[in-house]
């Protein structure tokens, strides 16, 4: 870097960029070929496929967010699918019911799923059989954290099934129960997808609440718990 005296450039020229660093002008060299390590190749090319996914899956979601357009969640979520893309998770020759960083995060971290609705939520697909969605039984006012005052809850389930070659939701499942927040049990919940999984594809299971009281729909954000409850790798 050299610094520029008297009448100087600023802008690019080449490879000659001029600017200025706390008010002094100067002169720098950018060279035709930046070297990058294969490391950091691989993490670039992560990035690139996790912020893919990242879209896709948001898109699918979209109606279950509580903030489908902030930026930050966004990037948080992105975050974590290249985490869990660095884990080399394609390599294995099993299905999986494992995704780390995936399973278990929260699109709204001032309300987390598994602080509200601590149920056992589980992806399962057996020989020629559909994947499988169960919810355990559950009793409302035992298992559900509610605000005052709560009379009904509405539980909201999406399950997007992800095709990693083309980086796109090849199946989107969604369904939605409502009950009553009290201390009757409800049921196990067995949720059959229309379709078979194919190798290659990573499949998961959103969960988000709303709450209802005699004046309507709970909109606080504290109270629109919202994320990811199960995954599925094949």
């Amino acid at each position: 870097m050299a610094r520029q005296k008297g009448l100087y450039f600023i802008g690019r020229m080449g490879n000659v960029v001029g600017s200025t660093w706390k008010g002094i002008p100067y002169l720098r060299y950018m060279p035709d070929k930046i070297n990058q390590s294969e490391a950091t190749k691989q993490s670039s090319a992560n990035m690139a496929l996790a912020s893919r996914i990242s879209a896709a899956f948001r898109k699918s979601f979209g109606p279950q967010l509580p903030q489908p357009k902030d930026r930050a969640i966004q990037n948080r979520f992105t975050g974590a699918i290249k985490k869990w893309l660095q884990t080399k998770p394609f390599e294995q020759t099993l299905p999986s019911t494992i995704v780390p960083y995936l399973t278990g995060f929260d699109f709204n971290e001032v309300s987390p799923v598994q602080a509200r609705f601590p149920v056992p939520v589980t992806l399962q697909e057996n020989a020629q059989q559909p994947l499988q969605l169960q919810i355990a039984s559950f009793v409302p006012e035992q298992n559900i954290t509610a605000p005052a005052y709560t009379k009904t809850v509405n539980l909201k389930i999406g399950i997007a099934n992800c095709a990693m070659d083309s980086c796109s939701i090849k199946e989107y499942y969604f369904d939605e129960v409502s009950f009553l927040y009290n201390n009757e049990t409800i049921p196990e919940r067995l949720i059959s997808l229309p379709y078979l999984v194919d190798e290659g594809n990573i499949i998961l299971a959103l969960i988000s609440l709303q709450y209802y009281t005699k004046t309507g729909g709970i909109t606080n954000l504290r109270w629109l718990p919202c994320g990811v409850v199960a995954g599925y790798l094949k």
